[in-house]
């Protein structure tokens, strides 16, 4: 049997249509969805889904987790508020488009934005798939904190400030935390949807002063 394409140590049981070659089932795991775009019609992707849904849902939930998004919250100054208020909206329209979208969802686009910021564009594709996300409501909340520009409100008019890396990363993890703040084991639910829906309905599409989900 023919050793594995990408660590060249063990056996390659599992053929990789992402990479065009076979690898082994470690190596399958590792880089499955992290490094790779896999397609949907992949078996191993498919029967594996769940399984992973789960371990990370339970990471995410365990009070270490909790502990480092707490070292991680950034000050929250207006300038910090206005681009998590602009993640929350960006969570919000997602979730108004699509009436399945739960909370776990929620929280799995979080960690695809604060990934994809941490690695950069360092993702290996299909041919001819570079424009296929892994995560669709993952990379429309990249896209927002990514985007969002603070404009002070000065008697000078200034250009928009954009913001760095850290402070969308920062941003991200302060909005990871909320959202399992208000979940906890109910991945399924939607309470912290409905919290936020509530939220913007009561401001009528305003800022609202800024007020925000808060983690607990």
């Amino acid at each position: 049997m023919a050793k594995c394409a990408r660590c060249n140590a063990r056996k390659a049981r599992r053929r990789c249509p992402a990479l065009g070659n076979d690898i082994c089932n470690l190596c399958c795991g590792r880089i499955r969805g992290k490094e790779i775009s896999c397609p949907p019609g992949c078996p191993y992707l498919a029967h594996h889904a769940p399984y992973q849904e789960k371990r990370i849902l339970e990471r995410r939930s365990g009070p270490e987790a909790g502990a480092v998004r707490r070292r991680r919250e950034p000050e929250l100054d207006d300038r910090m508020k206005w681009l998590l208020f602009s993640a929350e909206a960006a969570l919000k329209e997602i979730a108004d488009r699509n009436p399945a979208f739960r909370d776990k969802d929620a929280l799995f686009a979080c960690e695809y934005a604060r990934d994809k910021l941490a690695r950069g564009e360092r993702r290996i594709i299909l041919p001819g798939e570079a424009r296929r996300p892994g995560n669709l409501a993952g990379e429309a909340l990249h896209q927002a904190v990514s985007r969002c520009r603070f404009e002070r409100t000065t008697l000078i008019a200034g250009a928009a400030e954009a913001y760095t890396v850290e402070e969308q990363a920062a941003a991200l993890d302060y909005l990871i935390g909320a959202v399992r703040s208000l979940a906890r084991d109910d991945w399924e639910g939607r309470t912290f949807l409905d919290k936020l829906s509530e939220r913007f309905g009561r401001s009528g599409g305003a800022i609202d002063e800024l007020r925000l989900i808060k983690p607990a």
